[in-house]
């Protein structure tokens, strides 16, 4: 007896497929169609989990949102003994790609330009990670408007090292860690503190590239650090404009589904220039 295509399939097969197809293509490509391709099943299946690409996509968005902004909200929300441990949770996010999906995230950020229901989506979503770190910088005594610009700068110049596809490695970045620190902080951090964030993050793989898709060997041992080969980013999305999906019509054999230099942003020092983690 043949399984049906539904009992194989899991939602979460249908979810993770798009996911890749908007990494990979673009939402375009986020079509019922191209995804049954891809898992090698019929359209019929994909019914029994989603009324129809609205809910796909839908959903696609909630798994962005619970992975990447609810990882750095909750590490610039952790309790920290100082500013530079506290930015060193949030670090976390840009030095481990399972903690941020920087593919995804532009992905999504590439969708938005021509879908103003996603814009709006990702205008709440970048307010609430910024509404975080400067909650962060408040709890270290900075004032309100100063923990905002402070908040804007680490994440905006952050967003743009992806986004300008900076010609650095994971390890060059890491061997600048100190002063990153002091750039944002306004205050060193201390060995003790740079020893606990570098040890388990010297052997991570290197973060993929936005559109690359393919990793580059690194060594990130300590010793190591300014001696990588830096990534070549290049790719550019199609921009064509969605089209709705309809469900196929049931046979009547288908059961119905159910439904550092220190002169920048310290509080003594006014003069403020921005780089990135």
């Amino acid at each position: 007896m043949t399984t049906p295509a539904h009992a194989r399939i899991t939602r979460d097969d249908w979810l993770q497929a798009a996911r890749e197809a908007l990494v990979d293509e673009g939402a375009d490509r986020v079509r019922v169609a191209v995804l049954a391709e891809r898992l090698g099943v019929a359209r019929s299946s994909f019914y029994w989990y989603f009324a129809d690409r609205t809910e796909l996509t839908d959903a696609l968005l909630d798994l962005w949102e619970g992975h990447n902004t609810a990882s750095l909200v909750e590490r610039a929300d952790a309790p920290a003994p100082t500013i530079t441990a506290a930015l060193l949770r949030v670090f976390e996010c840009w030095a481990d790609p399972a903690v941020f999906d920087v593919t995804l995230e532009f992905a999504i950020r590439d969708w938005a330009r021509r879908d103003p229901a996603v814009r709006e989506r990702l205008a709440a979503a970048d307010e609430q990670r910024i509404g975080a770190l400067a909650a962060m910088h408040r709890r270290f005594g900075f004032e309100r408007r100063e923990a905002l610009v402070r908040a804007r700068v680490q994440y905006h110049s952050q967003i743009g090292l992806y986004a300008l596809g900076i010609d650095e490695t994971h390890a060059e970045r890491l061997a600048l860690l100190p002063a990153y620190l002091r750039v944002f902080a306004g205050v060193d951090a201390s060995p003790a503190e740079l020893r606990a964030f570098v040890a388990p993050h010297s052997s991570l793989p290197p973060p993929t590239h936005l559109f690359a898709h393919k990793r580059t060997p690194l060594s990130l041992h300590p010793s190591h650090l300014s001696r990588t080969n830096a990534l070549n980013p290049a790719y550019t999305h199609k921009e064509r404009e969605s089209e709705r999906e309809t469900p196929p019509p049931a046979s009547s054999s288908q059961c119905t589904p159910p439904h550092r230099r220190h002169h920048l942003l310290s509080p003594h020092h006014s003069t403020a220039t921005a780089t990135t983690i």
